[in-house]
């Protein structure tokens, strides 16, 4: 779960692009309504750490997306 302190959340999955497939291309998914059972608890970012986790992410999904075009 990412929050950027003012009231902004975000949360990503991973998980097969077919459901309850074991052999699947990945997909990152919003996950923010997930329930979670347990937490590693609370980790402060600066804003050039929270900046770099979401450029990560978003950079993640549009390279998944390239790789399954380029596999199909």
């Amino acid at each position: 779960m990412l929050d950027n302190g003012n009231g902004f959340r975000e949360s990503y999955g991973f998980a097969p692009s077919e459901e309850h497939s074991l052999i699947s291309s990945g997909e990152i998914y919003n996950d923010l309504e997930h329930e979670r059972g347990y937490t590693t608890g609370l980790i402060e970012l600066t804003t050039e750490q929270y900046n770099a986790v979401v450029d990560f992410i978003r950079d993640s999904i549009v390279l998944i997306h390239l790789i399954t075009i380029f596999l199909n």
